[in-house]
């Protein structure tokens, strides 16, 4: 038999394991629920135009691909003023992430807004032809109630012909309500392209404004290399360079031909990031204004109209088929 101490000793160890278990499932859950937070934080930005901006990435993807840059970025002196740039850089990125952040809710904002008027419209229509539809309805009972009671040959063309008539009545109002829906919407979308096309034509210009002061950061910045290498040239030639310097940077020393072709395509490369993320950022939103209105004239003018009115349609011969399907004597 087991005694009281082994079974004591089992039951711990017992309990133990369920307790890590249940601390790693924890952490699971935890892990999970960063990586659920970030990737929603992820869609948000790319949404808003906005991904990779807030930090340092831009002035790291400056020299992401820039082997020159980076050689230039190891010259003695250099250093404070190569962290002042980062910061610069750094500081307006962040400033467009935050701007991006907020204008991005004003759009989404613009676009609840929208489709919350439409779909009151609609309703507000629907209602209304429902209620027509409903008291016709309660005209063709009374109408075919009243057709299957009675022999008379001329009391059933007078009726069948006031049903034939009220059934055109019905076509003109259901139409009429149409049209008015038709014109309501457009004047609600023409507002809606308006107020869209302001937003976006604001985010582009404060865009092309940040993109712009990067781009005057980067040519001060190369302004101060071209002096800085024109001085560590000399320096080189003459061997008067104090600091270690890697064979990378002094191989690249050689004349001025050679210092000043890496310069340029550095610098070259830098405006070239720089241009590609803010046409980026203007094409992508440019193209989402587009899709979106497209989709609004396709759904809820032309899709949406063309559909009705075969509704419409529809429910007139249903109607008339009806009547005709009555057994009354010879109808009109």
């Amino acid at each position: 038999m087991v005694d009281g101490a082994s079974r004591q000793a089992a039951e711990s160890l017992y309990i133990t394991a369920i307790e890590e278990l249940r601390e790693d499932e924890r952490l699971e859950d935890r892990r999970q629920a960063e990586m659920d937070e970030y990737t929603k934080r992820q869609a948000l930005y790319i949404d808003a135009y906005i991904e990779n901006l807030n930090g340092t990435y831009i002035y790291d993807e400056l020299y992401a691909e820039d082997p020159d840059g980076r050689k230039f970025n190891q010259l003695p002196g250099i250093e404070e003023t190569l962290d002042v740039f980062k910061e610069k850089i750094t500081s307006i990125s962040m400033q467009l992430f935050e701007y991006g952040l907020k204008q991005h809710e004003k759009r989404s904002s613009e676009v609840d807004d929208f489709f919350e008027s439409v779909k009151d419209a609609k309703t507000q229509n629907s209602n209304k032809c429902s209620g027509i539809i409903n008291d016709f309805l309660e005209y063709k009972k009374v109408i075919f109630q009243e057709l299957a009671q009675t022999n008379d040959q001329k009391e059933i063309d007078r009726m069948v012909k006031r049903f034939k008539e009220a059934v055109i009545e019905l076509n003109s109002q259901l139409m009429a309500y149409e049209l008015e829906l038709v014109d309501q919407l457009e004047d609600t979308i023409k507002e809606y392209e308006r107020n869209l096309a302001d937003m976006v034509s604001t985010f582009v210009e404060n865009v092309q404004g940040f993109m712009s002061q990067l781009r005057d950061l980067q040519n001060m910045h190369n302004e101060y290399l071209m002096e800085l290498s024109t001085n560590m040239l000399e320096k080189f030639i003459k061997n008067e360079v104090e600091e270690e310097v890697a064979d990378e940077v002094r191989d690249m020393f050689v004349d001025k031909d050679t210092v000043g072709n890496a310069l340029s395509a550095s610098h070259d490369l830098h405006l070239l990031k720089i241009d590609n993320r803010e046409d980026n950022i203007v094409q992508r939103i440019n193209s989402w204004m587009t899709m979106l209105l497209d989709q609004v004239h396709s759904d809820e003018e032309v899709k949406r109209n063309r559909d009705r009115v075969t509704e419409i349609n529809t429910l007139v011969d249903y109607l008339t088929d009806e009547l005709d399907s009555i057994d009354v004597g010879p109808i009109l």
